[in-house]
């Protein structure tokens, strides 16, 4: 179920930001758009399958965008050892190699907070 939801947000989410780039936004307008689009989507009453499908969004509109995966990986990596913290899995803090977000990096969680539902 959660990946129809990621899949259904992920579609509008990227109409949305279609909309901006054909007006000329660049990027960060683009993923405004599209998590704004996320954040009101009343089918993903979760944040993680909101966000979800805006990434998803945002990497079929920017293929070839490897700023974008690394960030994108970045997150990840961080939400895993938290993850693995929160359910009592010991962490190797000194093995711990997350990927670095990269110099050019968006800002996708900035960017995420300052759409939420208010």
């Amino acid at each position: 179920m959660r990946e129809t939801i990621v899949a259904i947000v992920q579609t509008t989410a990227k109409a949305a930001g279609e909309r901006v780039m054909k007006d000329g936004g660049d990027k960060r307008a683009v993923a405004l758009a599209v998590m704004k689009d996320a954040h009101e989507n009343w089918m993903a009453p979760e944040e993680e399958e909101a966000f979800s499908g805006a990434v998803a969004a945002l990497w079929n509109l920017y293929p070839d965008d490897a700023s974008l995966r690394q960030e994108t990986a970045a997150i990840g990596d961080r939400n895993k050892m938290l993850s693995a913290l929160m359910n009592g899995i010991p962490v190797d803090f000194d093995a711990f190699e997350p990927t670095p977000v990269p110099d050019d990096a968006i800002g996708l969680l900035d960017i995420w907070k300052e759409t939420a539902r208010a």
